[in-house]
């Protein structure tokens, strides 16, 4: 069986709650990543961010947004619960990592390998926060 690749192809909150099963399908999670890229739309050049899920039977893509209190870090917290990560975890990472305004990553959140315990318990992971020198919209606890 080859490698799964999921990519959301419609960019909301309501249509990344909705497409949460499929992490079930990527096995064992080793990473998350919050990140931005320049699109172009028709002529005009936006920023778009993701939320790429890394497992041992492939990768998913969601929309989703962090760095504020609303439905968009909402949805973020359930994905990374839905992943395996605490809800105390997940609440920190979707409401309090820094949000950048320039293309590349904001956050990573690896699992560290033979460290997970049971199913209920927390995953034993590492936050990365892109390195200092430039200014986020919000700052990180």
């Amino acid at each position: 069986m080859g490698k799964i690749r999921y990519v959301q192809r419609v960019n909301s909150t309501r249509h990344t709650e909705a497409a949460l099963p499929h992490i079930d399908r990527l096995g064992k999670i080793s990473k998350v990543r919050g990140y931005r890229v320049q699109i172009d739309q028709k002529g005009l050049q936006c920023k778009e961010e993701y939320v790429m899920v890394y497992g041992e039977h492939g990768t998913a893509r969601f929309f989703a947004t962090w760095g504020y209190s609303g439905d968009g870090p909402r949805t973020l917290a359930k994905l990374l619960e839905k992943c395996g990560f605490h809800k105390d975890t997940a609440e920190l990472i979707a409401r309090r990592s820094p949000r950048f305004d320039s293309v590349g990553d904001d956050w990573s959140v690896e699992v560290k390998p033979g460290e997970n315990v049971g199913e209920g318990d927390e995953l034993s992971h590492t936050i990365h926060y892109r390195p200092n020198g430039e200014v986020g919209f919000a700052e990180a606890a």
